[in-house]
């Protein structure tokens, strides 16, 4: 020690020469370093920070519980997957799906063609009564009920 911080070579360690060493010691370093890393004021970049200081075990804990978490929520994901196509499946053989979109076709074509109203002629005496306006030309209630 008195080779390296001795600087008047004289065999003895002065208040100066032991302020140095006492400055140049690791836990004096650490020390040193760790004010100036958790001092809010004067932050170090993340990665140098996990680079000399570390990780806190609690930081590490909650970032694998959420990895552990993300990969169960991933392992579900075939059996939701079977249970939406079951379903899909179900739903196809109750409710006859083809058989029901042929009857809605059949009630709007049906009426889309017949819906006529705004008939003219006189009532009782003439048979070829014709409705001059279709469903689409509906403009009140009255218009509705009046066919």
């Amino acid at each position: 020690i008195l080779g390296v911080f001795d600087k008047d070579h004289d065999g003895h360690l002065n208040f100066e020469d032991f302020l140095l060493c006492y400055c140049h010691t690791p836990q004096k370093k650490m020390q040193h370093l760790e004010e100036w890393v958790y001092k809010k004021e004067r932050r170090l970049p993340r990665d140098f920070r996990a680079t000399v200081v570390g990780v806190r075990k609690t930081s590490v804990e909650s970032y694998l519980r959420s990895e552990i978490e993300q990969m169960r929520a991933c392992l579900h994901l075939p059996a939701v997957l079977m249970l939406f196509l079951m379903f899909m499946f179900s739903m196809e053989l109750h409710m006859r799906n083809k058989v029901i979109r042929g009857m809605e076709h059949a009630f709007k074509s049906d009426i889309e063609e017949n819906a006529n109203f705004a008939f003219s002629g006189v009532v009782p005496f003439e048979n070829g009564r014709m409705g001059h306006k279709n469903i689409y030309d509906v403009n009140s209630f009255a218009d509705f009920w009046s066919w």
